[in-house]
Parts: C-alpha cells; sequence; structure tokens
C-alpha cells in the first residue's frame, strides 16, 4: 500500500534533510566545542529539556534520555559535526562539535544564549491532525505519512533522531511507527526504486517522493510499520 498524502513535501523538509546530510553549510553561527572521539559526551541546556536533535548520522551517534531531557553524543569520524537541538519550549540551539584525543565532555547550554534564525526550520512542529483517532487505518497511515514528509509531530507520537544507519527520523506510537529513511543511487546508472523493496515483515505502507534516481541523487522513504503484536 502506498497512499497518496495529498501535497508535495514542504521545501522547509527539503531544505532540512539537505541541512542533515550536509550539515557544514550551516554551522558557521554554531556554538563550537570540544567533544572527546571515543565518548561518551554529556550535552545538556540550563534548565530545560531537549526533544528533538538533528544531525548527520554518518557523523555522530546520539543516544537520548527523554526523563532528564539530555543528550550523549559519540563521534564517528574526526571531522567537525553540526547538532541542532531543540527544547520543550522550541527553543533551537546550533552547535559544532569539534572530536579530539580528549577524555568525555560535560557540555551545558545556557538557556538564554542567542538563536540563530537560520536553524528555526529544525524546531519540532505539531502535527494539526489527529493520526491514531482516524476512522480506519488507512487514514491513520495517510496521516501518519503527512506528518512525517512536512517534518511534524502527531499527538501520541515519540520523535527520535537515534533510528540506524540512512535513517533522518522515526515518530512511533502505541501502535504505528513511521521511518523517514534517505536512499542514494550510489551506482554508476539510473535506478528506478520499487516500493516492494522496502516491504518486511510489519509494514503497511511505503512511499517514495522520487523513485527515479540519477547517479548521485537521493530520495526520502516513508515506511509506516505496525508494532509488534498490534495486528489490524
Amino acid at each position: 500500500m502506498a497512499p497518496d498524502f495529498g501535497s508535495p513535501v514542504d521545501s522547509e523538509v527539503d531544505e532540512a534533510m539537505r541541512s542533515v546530510i550536509t550539515p557544514k553549510a550551516r554551522s558557521q553561527s554554531a556554538l563550537s566545542f570540544p567533544v572527546s572521539l571515543t565518548g561518551p559526551n554529556r550535552i545538556a541546556i540550563e534548565g530545560k529539556k531537549i526533544v528533538n536533535a538533528i544531525y548527520d548520522n554518518t557523523q555522530l551517534e546520539l543516544q537520548s534520555d527523554t526523563v532528564t531531557g539530555q543528550v550523549f553524543v559519540f563521534p564517528k569520524t574526526e571531522n567537525p559535526a553540526a547538532l541542532f537541538l531543540t527544547t520543550e519550549d522550541r527553543q533551537t540551539h546550533a552547535l559544532t562539535l569539534v572530536p579530539q584525543s580528549t577524555s568525555s565532555q560535560e557540555i551545558v547550554i545556557q538557556s538564554q544564549a542567542p538563536v540563530s534564525k537560520t536553524v528555526s526550520p529544525y524546531a519540532q512542529k505539531t502535527f494539526s491532525q489527529t493520526v491514531l483517532s482516524a476512522p480506519d487505518i488507512e487514514s491513520q497511515i495517510t496521516r501518519l505519512i503527512r506528518a512525517m514528509a512536512r517534518g511534524e509531530v502527531p499527538d501520541g507520537f515519540h520523535f527520535t533522531n537515534r533510528c540506524g544507519k540512512d535513517c533522518l527520523r522515526s515518530l512511533s506510537s502505541e501502535t504505528l511507527e513511521g521511518v523517514v529513511s534517505v536512499h542514494r543511487n550510489t551506482s554508476a546508472s539510473p535506478i528506478m526504486l520499487d516500493e516492494k523493496l522496502f516491504y518486511r515483515k510489519g509494514v503497511l505502507a511505503v512511499a517514495i517522493t522520487q523513485p527515479h534516481l540519477n547517479p548521485g541523487e537521493s530520495t526520502s522513504v516513508f515506511i509506516v510499520s505496525q508494532k509488534t503484536g498490534n495486528l489490524y
């Protein structure tokens, strides 16, 4: 099943995806901090909880603590990496992390630190439509894909950026899970992506933004699955 999710992906969603893939383009105005190459490096914002993190998962591994609202970062390379953190009051902080041969770092950011306007697209947004209360499973799937395409979080869903290789973000509830991944054509020839390539046990729907990819091009893939033990 590949539901039509209505409108094309918003331009700001495309921009966010490009910035995740090439974060250095937005790191000039970010606060810079040295971090341990071997980790873990703790990052917190004074008096506030971190609810959203955007980063390049080829450069960083990130573990979040939803109870305390802090994150732990493990660099994967020696290259500086961009990290965008959004707090519960929708304030976004841009950081540049510089891996070094040093001990684990404790980074606590002042909550009143200036916020660059260029990072505002990364603030977590609430999806205007309810998903879980939709009248049928097809409507739930369609609404969830719309929310993922717009970079929004529906009521009753938990957001995470730590969802595996090539995964941009995932949304999960007690019954459904939605994953947004990036698929890149690394071959020397054009390819046509087929939805069935992404089906596995539990997958309910797959939607591909741009099925035809020339060499070097990438596209976003939206996958909706049922949680284990929930059958429709």
